[in-house]
Protein backbone atom coordinates (compact mmCIF):
# COMPACT_ATOMS: atom_id res chain seq x y z
CA UNK A 1 0.00 0.00 0.00
CA UNK A 2 1.13 3.00 -0.63
CA UNK A 3 2.22 5.82 1.91
CA UNK A 4 -0.62 8.90 3.30
CA UNK A 5 0.60 12.15 3.30
CA UNK A 6 -0.75 15.13 3.59
CA UNK A 7 -0.42 17.36 0.61
CA UNK A 8 0.38 21.16 0.46
CA UNK A 9 1.28 23.82 -2.28
CA UNK A 10 4.15 25.43 -3.50
CA UNK A 11 5.09 27.89 -6.08
CA UNK A 12 6.13 26.56 -8.97
CA UNK A 13 9.89 26.34 -10.21
CA UNK A 14 11.69 28.37 -12.77
CA UNK A 15 12.14 26.73 -16.21
CA UNK A 16 15.24 24.74 -16.29
CA UNK A 17 17.71 24.88 -18.74
CA UNK A 18 17.94 22.54 -21.92
CA UNK A 19 21.02 19.80 -20.80
CA UNK A 20 23.83 20.09 -22.73
CA UNK A 21 24.46 16.27 -22.28
CA UNK A 22 24.12 14.23 -25.08
CA UNK A 23 23.06 11.16 -23.45
CA UNK A 24 19.80 11.43 -21.02
CA UNK A 25 20.94 9.70 -17.33
CA UNK A 26 17.91 8.94 -15.05
CA UNK A 27 17.90 7.99 -11.51
CA UNK A 28 15.44 6.50 -9.23
CA UNK A 29 15.79 8.44 -5.51
CA UNK A 30 13.53 6.94 -2.99
CA UNK A 31 14.41 9.58 -0.30
CA UNK A 32 16.37 13.19 0.06
CA UNK A 33 19.73 10.90 0.43
CA UNK A 34 18.61 9.36 -3.22
CA UNK A 35 18.40 12.62 -4.42
CA UNK A 36 21.46 13.89 -3.46
CA UNK A 37 23.95 11.32 -4.19
CA UNK A 38 22.38 11.35 -7.48
CA UNK A 39 22.90 14.83 -7.70
CA UNK A 40 26.31 14.97 -6.98
CA UNK A 41 27.07 11.78 -9.31
CA UNK A 42 25.53 13.66 -12.31
CA UNK A 43 22.00 12.86 -12.75
CA UNK A 44 20.16 14.71 -15.40
CA UNK A 45 16.73 14.34 -13.46
CA UNK A 46 15.36 11.82 -10.90
CA UNK A 47 12.34 9.87 -10.43
CA UNK A 48 10.38 9.97 -7.06
CA UNK A 49 8.65 7.01 -5.53
CA UNK A 50 8.79 4.94 -2.57
CA UNK A 51 8.75 0.92 -2.08
CA UNK A 52 10.87 -0.46 -4.64
CA UNK A 53 10.24 -4.05 -3.52
CA UNK A 54 6.88 -3.74 -5.56
CA UNK A 55 8.44 -1.61 -8.10
CA UNK A 56 7.42 1.78 -6.42
CA UNK A 57 4.55 3.57 -5.65
CA UNK A 58 3.84 7.28 -5.75
CA UNK A 59 5.95 9.32 -3.09
CA UNK A 60 4.39 11.61 0.08
CA UNK A 61 4.07 15.32 -0.95
CA UNK A 62 6.26 15.93 2.12
CA UNK A 63 9.10 14.03 0.03
CA UNK A 64 8.30 15.59 -3.25
CA UNK A 65 8.50 19.30 -1.39
CA UNK A 66 11.57 18.33 0.35
CA UNK A 67 13.80 16.89 -2.76
CA UNK A 68 12.10 20.12 -5.01
CA UNK A 69 13.12 22.76 -2.50
CA UNK A 70 16.62 20.85 -1.60
CA UNK A 71 17.50 20.91 -5.22
CA UNK A 72 15.51 23.79 -7.21
CA UNK A 73 17.40 23.18 -10.40
CA UNK A 74 17.01 19.32 -10.94
CA UNK A 75 14.73 17.94 -13.17
CA UNK A 76 12.43 15.78 -11.11
CA UNK A 77 9.10 13.50 -11.97
CA UNK A 78 7.04 11.63 -9.88
CA UNK A 79 6.00 8.37 -10.46
CA UNK A 80 2.36 8.17 -9.39
CA UNK A 81 0.85 4.54 -8.88
CA UNK A 82 -1.59 4.21 -6.09
CA UNK A 83 -0.13 0.59 -5.25
CA UNK A 84 2.11 -2.64 -6.38
CA UNK A 85 0.52 -5.43 -8.38
CA UNK A 86 -1.73 -4.79 -11.43
CA UNK A 87 -1.63 -2.08 -13.50
CA UNK A 88 -5.33 -1.78 -13.30
CA UNK A 89 -6.77 1.46 -11.79
CA UNK A 90 -10.34 1.75 -10.87
CA UNK A 91 -12.68 5.31 -11.49
CA UNK A 92 -11.56 6.23 -7.73
CA UNK A 93 -8.04 5.56 -8.45
CA UNK A 94 -8.10 7.63 -11.32
CA UNK A 95 -9.70 10.77 -9.76
CA UNK A 96 -6.76 10.47 -7.42
CA UNK A 97 -4.10 10.28 -9.20
CA UNK A 98 -5.66 12.91 -11.37
CA UNK A 99 -5.13 15.17 -7.73
CA UNK A 100 -1.71 13.39 -7.55
CA UNK A 101 -0.84 15.23 -10.93
CA UNK A 102 -1.88 18.60 -9.76
CA UNK A 103 0.12 18.51 -7.06
CA UNK A 104 3.12 17.50 -9.15
CA UNK A 105 2.30 20.85 -10.81
CA UNK A 106 2.38 22.87 -7.86
CA UNK A 107 5.49 21.95 -6.65
CA UNK A 108 6.72 22.69 -9.34
CA UNK A 109 8.01 19.30 -10.91
CA UNK A 110 9.17 18.89 -14.85
CA UNK A 111 7.11 15.33 -15.43
CA UNK A 112 5.11 12.35 -14.24
CA UNK A 113 5.56 8.65 -15.02
CA UNK A 114 2.06 6.96 -14.98
CA UNK A 115 0.78 3.54 -16.57
CA UNK A 116 -2.67 1.75 -16.66
CA UNK A 117 -4.22 -1.15 -18.46
CA UNK A 118 -7.27 -2.35 -19.54
CA UNK A 119 -9.45 -6.04 -18.90
CA UNK A 120 -7.63 -7.08 -22.18
CA UNK A 121 -4.42 -6.22 -20.99
CA UNK A 122 -3.78 -3.15 -23.51
CA UNK A 123 -3.38 0.46 -22.48
CA UNK A 124 -6.15 2.88 -20.85
CA UNK A 125 -6.65 5.21 -23.01
CA UNK A 126 -9.83 6.70 -21.26
CA UNK A 127 -7.83 7.14 -17.76
CA UNK A 128 -4.37 7.48 -19.54
CA UNK A 129 -5.60 10.56 -22.05
CA UNK A 130 -7.16 12.24 -18.26
CA UNK A 131 -4.22 11.57 -16.65
CA UNK A 132 -1.93 13.29 -19.33
CA UNK A 133 -4.21 16.22 -20.41
CA UNK A 134 -4.66 17.00 -16.70
CA UNK A 135 -0.63 16.64 -16.07
CA UNK A 136 -0.21 19.48 -19.34
CA UNK A 137 2.56 21.17 -19.74
CA UNK A 138 4.32 18.37 -17.73
CA UNK A 139 5.91 15.90 -19.40
CA UNK A 140 4.56 12.15 -19.06
CA UNK A 141 6.38 8.75 -19.22
CA UNK A 142 4.49 5.69 -18.89
CA UNK A 143 5.89 3.56 -16.90
CA UNK A 144 6.84 -0.51 -17.12
CA UNK A 145 3.14 -1.40 -17.28
CA UNK A 146 4.05 -0.92 -20.83
CA UNK A 147 6.47 -4.93 -20.63
CA UNK A 148 3.43 -6.04 -19.67
CA UNK A 149 1.27 -5.19 -23.05
CA UNK A 150 1.63 -8.14 -25.86
CA UNK A 151 0.75 -5.76 -28.86
CA UNK A 152 3.37 -3.16 -28.06
CA UNK A 153 4.07 -1.67 -31.85
CA UNK A 154 0.11 -0.79 -31.20
CA UNK A 155 0.67 0.44 -27.84
CA UNK A 156 3.48 2.86 -28.95
CA UNK A 157 1.12 4.28 -31.61
CA UNK A 158 -1.31 4.55 -28.98
CA UNK A 159 1.38 6.62 -26.73
CA UNK A 160 2.41 8.58 -29.91
CA UNK A 161 -1.19 9.60 -30.28
CA UNK A 162 -2.32 10.53 -26.19
CA UNK A 163 0.71 12.73 -26.05
CA UNK A 164 3.32 10.74 -24.23
CA UNK A 165 6.98 11.96 -24.14
CA UNK A 166 8.86 8.65 -23.14
CA UNK A 167 8.18 5.09 -22.61
CA UNK A 168 10.34 3.23 -19.73
CA UNK A 169 10.64 -0.12 -21.01
CA UNK A 170 13.04 -2.90 -20.59
CA UNK A 171 12.17 -4.39 -23.68
CA UNK A 172 9.90 -7.17 -22.73
CA UNK A 173 13.01 -8.78 -20.61
CA UNK A 174 14.19 -9.12 -17.11
CA UNK A 175 16.62 -6.63 -17.87
CA UNK A 176 17.14 -3.25 -20.31
CA UNK A 177 20.07 -5.47 -21.38
CA UNK A 178 18.48 -9.20 -22.03
CA UNK A 179 15.61 -6.83 -24.31
CA UNK A 180 18.46 -5.17 -26.13
CA UNK A 181 16.95 -6.16 -29.59
CA UNK A 182 13.49 -5.28 -28.68
CA UNK A 183 14.41 -1.97 -27.38
CA UNK A 184 16.60 -1.40 -30.58
CA UNK A 185 13.02 -2.43 -32.61
CA UNK A 186 10.81 -0.15 -30.49
CA UNK A 187 13.67 3.00 -31.12
CA UNK A 188 13.12 2.54 -34.72
CA UNK A 189 9.50 2.09 -34.80
CA UNK A 190 9.54 5.55 -32.67
CA UNK A 191 11.51 7.39 -35.24
CA UNK A 192 11.84 10.58 -32.63
CA UNK A 193 8.34 10.99 -31.96
CA UNK A 194 7.97 9.37 -28.76
CA UNK A 195 11.40 8.60 -26.41
CA UNK A 196 12.38 4.98 -25.47
CA UNK A 197 13.78 4.70 -22.13
CA UNK A 198 15.50 1.65 -21.42
CA UNK A 199 15.33 0.79 -17.49
CA UNK A 200 15.62 -2.11 -15.53
CA UNK A 201 18.81 -3.68 -13.94
CA UNK A 202 21.12 -0.63 -16.29
CA UNK A 203 24.64 -0.56 -14.94
CA UNK A 204 27.41 1.26 -15.72
CA UNK A 205 29.73 -1.84 -16.86
CA UNK A 206 27.21 -2.42 -19.87
CA UNK A 207 25.62 1.43 -20.21
CA UNK A 208 27.88 2.54 -23.31
CA UNK A 209 27.16 -0.92 -24.89
CA UNK A 210 23.52 -0.97 -24.04
CA UNK A 211 22.76 2.66 -26.13
CA UNK A 212 25.06 1.25 -28.96
CA UNK A 213 23.17 -2.04 -28.95
CA UNK A 214 19.13 0.33 -29.13
CA UNK A 215 20.02 3.65 -30.11
CA UNK A 216 18.58 4.76 -27.45
CA UNK A 217 19.78 8.10 -26.28
CA UNK A 218 18.44 8.36 -22.36
CA UNK A 219 19.21 5.49 -19.57
CA UNK A 220 17.17 4.51 -16.34
CA UNK A 221 18.82 3.20 -13.69
CA UNK A 222 18.33 2.78 -9.82
CA UNK A 223 22.06 2.90 -9.32
CA UNK A 224 21.75 0.85 -5.96
CA UNK A 225 24.95 -1.83 -5.94
CA UNK A 226 23.64 -2.73 -2.11
CA UNK A 227 20.55 -1.94 0.07
CA UNK A 228 21.83 1.42 1.01
CA UNK A 229 20.29 3.32 -1.17
CA UNK A 230 21.14 5.36 -4.89
CA UNK A 231 25.33 4.52 -4.83
CA UNK A 232 26.72 7.99 -5.98
CA UNK A 233 29.88 6.21 -7.15
CA UNK A 234 27.68 3.75 -9.37
CA UNK A 235 25.65 7.25 -10.81
CA UNK A 236 29.23 8.83 -11.28
CA UNK A 237 30.61 5.46 -13.65
CA UNK A 238 27.20 5.56 -15.23
CA UNK A 239 27.58 9.17 -16.34
CA UNK A 240 31.03 8.81 -17.59
CA UNK A 241 29.80 6.29 -19.50
CA UNK A 242 27.09 8.06 -20.89
CA UNK A 243 28.91 11.13 -21.86
CA UNK A 244 31.69 8.43 -23.42
CA UNK A 245 29.18 7.00 -25.46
Amino acid sequence: MRCASTRRRAQRSETLPVSRAAFQLEIVATNLADAAAAARGGADRLELCVDLTCGGVSAPSELLGKVRAAHPRLDLRALLRPHGGPFHLSADEVLALAREVRQARELGLQGIVIGALDARGGIDREAMRRLREEARPLEATFHRAFDEIESQDEALETLIELGFERVLTSGDQRTAWEGRERLRALVARAAGRIAILPGGGVRAAHAAALLAATGAQELHSSARTSDDGVDEREVRALRAALDAG
